[in-house]
């Protein structure tokens, strides 16, 4: 992802959008994708298939990263 000012951002964990932080914006994303199974979204972060409370809590830990 890059920035604003044209810099690379590093890739954070739980960051859905590609803006270099964890935020509300990933946690909706995440909430109106809850329950969602099958294929791999990006709002499935641990890539188990669901996005659920396992993904709930890893963006959590990463909050404004």
């Amino acid at each position: 992802p890059i920035s604003s000012g044209g810099v690379p951002h590093p890739q954070v964990p739980g960051d859905t959008d590609g803006d270099g932080h964890v935020d509300i914006i990933d946690f909706t994303g995440l909430l109106g994708n809850w329950g969602t199974r099958g294929s791999h979204t990006k709002y499935d972060i641990n890539n188990d298939g669901t996005t659920d409370i396992l993904d709930f809590t890893y963006l959590m830990a990463h909050w404004s990263n």
